[in-house]
């Protein structure tokens, strides 16, 4: 495996088992000695005794026309920090790909996805607010949300909730996929929460570049990988499988390789009617990978089921009824 940084922690012990299986060298490294980060659909495994490059970045410097405030995190192939425009005033999230990331070929993708994804307006789209080349280092910055759909879900989301995001989800990636545009990366890292309740997708000018790079990298094991469930990968078809998991992960509230290796919850089976788990059984199946050919036969799919789902969650939310105290006069 090469030399390579790794800086977040995320499963240790579900990737290295995973790793393990992948690699069949690795037996002996234990969770608690080996550093696992995860960037987009790539899952890097770092042993103890490898090199790891400190940042060359500093908090309150100046990058560019940008002040970096606070570090959001850090993988392989890219640092992303909660900055400061200092010309406008406004804060941003700016993205800072690896140098040697930035080739002839890495900007003629981002360009091409760029002039893509800005002719389609939606309001589900996070848009880049501005993208520069300083030193050589290509700064992306977009506007700041309050979280990503990955750091909701470690709370408990409810089956109201799930439809609402689940809706919100399938509107933007029917408008997208109408102009023929591929987002090549969806999950729920890139799904943006902002304070209204609104979700936004974000990546569509960068996921597509990025996930190119992390193929050509040698020592990286892909945590979902599109020729495993039978689909060309940078395709609509991938889109709408990758969509379809992470309405699974709403409304199920566990991610579908956890619940292949067991049986639902019987909370899940509880507020979700068997017409909705058999629609997700679908969507996700990788024997049915053909059923949604895009977002919009997933979509209309989804509308024959989100009633029922919703008159089931209303069902069991309601309190159950008891029987008034009795008062006692005074005589």
């Amino acid at each position: 495996m090469d030399e390579q940084p790794g800086v977040r922690l995320c499963n240790r012990k579900d990737v290295l088992l995973h790793f393990r299986k992948t690699v069949k060298t690795p037996h002996r490294i234990q969770p608690s000695r080996a550093v696992v980060c995860a960037m987009d659909s790539v899952i890097y495994v770092v042993v103890p005794g490898m090199s790891r490059r400190k940042s060359v970045f500093r908090l309150r410097q100046r990058v560019g026309k940008y002040r970096l405030e606070r570090r959001a995190e850090r993988t392989p192939l890219w640092e992303k920090f909660h900055a400061t425009d200092t010309v406008m005033g406004v804060p941003v999230v700016l993205r800072i790909p690896e140098r040697q990331l930035v080739t002839r070929a890495f900007l003629d993708q981002f360009r091409e996805d760029s002039a893509q994804i800005a002719g389609v307006e939606h309001p589900g789209i996070l848009q880049l607010r501005d993208a520069s080349l300083v030193d050589g280092r290509l700064l992306i910055s977009s506007t700041p949300g309050l979280e990503s759909l990955q750091e909701r879900l470690t709370r408990r989301v409810s089956v109201e909730t799930a439809v609402r995001l689940c809706d919100q989800l399938l509107d933007t990636m029917v408008s997208v996929h109408r102009q023929r545009v591929v987002h090549g990366n969806l999950h729920s890292d890139n799904l943006i929460l902002f304070a209204d309740g609104t979700l936004r997708v974000a990546g569509f000018a960068l996921s597509r570049a990025l996930t190119q790079s992390a193929r050509r990298c040698r020592g990286f094991t892909p945590r979902l990988d599109p020729v495993e469930v039978g689909l060309a990968p940078d395709s609509i078809r991938w889109d709408t499988h990758c969509a379809a998991r992470i309405c699974y992960r709403l409304l199920v509230g566990r991610e579908l390789e956890e619940a292949c290796e067991g049986t639902i919850s019987l909370n899940a089976a509880r507020r979700i009617p068997v017409s909705t788990l058999r629609w997700l059984e679908r969507a996700t199946s990788a024997q049915q990978r053909g059923t949604y050919h895009d977002a919009g036969a997933l979509q209309r799919s989804w509308q024959r089921v989100r009633g029922e789902t919703l008159r089931l969650a209303g069902a069991s939310g309601k309190r159950p009824r008891t029987r008034p105290r009795l008062r006692l006069r005074a005589a």
